[in-house]
């Protein structure tokens, strides 16, 4: 059996809102309130309470975890749009796992922190520079029987550019940093990729992308979202040494019918063979193709 209340209240510039449910004899859910001032600054808090019973099948609310049981959590977050076209962001969330999971027999805790400045610097331009820290309790070895504090730490540095209305571009690097608080193990990550999305007309759209990367692990890949077909979720992990490119192209056949393709290449120059088990590839490319037609009534 479940019952669940929904509320969004505004009163002038702050806005109360917030989900909870009983489910069987167990109560869980979330709540926050979002500050408005005037147009410069906004201001986010919520807390959240998941208990280890609170079991929600057709659910997924805001938290550190993937299923919305076993956290309690405290997020802070706010905006601010500072002198011409510079804008600062940041948060702050502080959550905790009260009983045993995979990675402990005991309570575990953990805290993450992101800041990030935006900037035009000159017209049609976007500069974007992003610290994000998270620490987490967990055994920095499958076979140790003790928790660690693994520290990740992400530095970006990001410019777009709009060459015209139908030429954009956009270049990354991604450095990381990984390490634990009672082990020697140190990882770095690195990543670079550059951009270009192409509309020749409007019925056309074409996006390419090329990625450098070099991660002393899998532990220490990056991540990278990804332009793909229409539905289809894509985001990488890019880790050892090698390069990544892919090319998406989408064109519209009339007012009801869209073809879109996909082509994707990751070549790995550290290993002879990617993968392993039945999933292991012959070579160190991993290529793939996608298309899809979408009908529209």
């Amino acid at each position: 059996s479940l019952i669940a209340m929904e509320y969004n209240l505004v009163v002038q510039s702050a806005t109360l809102f917030g989900e909870w449910a009983k489910i069987n004899s167990t109560f869980g859910g979330m709540s926050g309130i979002r500050i408005d001032a005037r147009n410069n600054a906004t201001l986010i808090a919520s807390v959240r309470s998941y208990p280890r019973k609170f079991v929600s099948l057709h659910g997924l609310g805001f938290g550190e975890g993937s299923s919305m049981s076993n956290e309690n959590g405290v997020y802070i977050g706010m905006r601010l749009r500072l002198i011409g076209s510079f804008a600062l962001s940041m948060y702050y969330d502080l959550f905790s796992f009260p009983e045993k999971r995979s990675v402990s027999k005991f309570s575990v805790k953990g805290n993450d922190a992101l800041m990030e400045m935006q900037a035009s610097l000159f017209k049609k331009s976007a500069v974007v520079i992003r610290y994000h820290r998270k620490l987490a309790e967990e055994r920095s070895d499958e076979s140790a029987f003790v928790t660690d504090v693994r520290r990740l730490q992400r530095i970006r540095l990001q410019l777009d550019y709009e060459v015209s209305r139908s030429v954009k571009l956009r270049g990354r690097l991604d450095r990381l940093f990984l390490d634990w608080k009672h082990s020697p193990q140190r990882e770095k990550g690195l990543m670079i990729y550059q951009d270009i999305a192409v509309r020749p007309g409007e019925n056309c759209w074409w996006s390419f992308r090329i990625s450098f990367f070099q991660t002393d692990s899998f532990s220490s890949g990056i991540y990278a979202y990804e332009r793909d077909l229409e539905g289809v979720l894509s985001m990488p992990a890019l880790y050892g040494t090698g390069i990544r490119w892919y090319s998406v192209l989408r064109y519209a056949l009339g007012d009801h019918m869209q073809l879109t393709a996909k082509y994707s290449d990751t070549i790995r120059d550290d290993v002879k063979h990617i993968g392993t088990g039945p999933e292991k590839l012959p070579t160190n490319h991993d290529n793939r193709v996608g298309v899809q037609l979408d009908v529209r009534y």
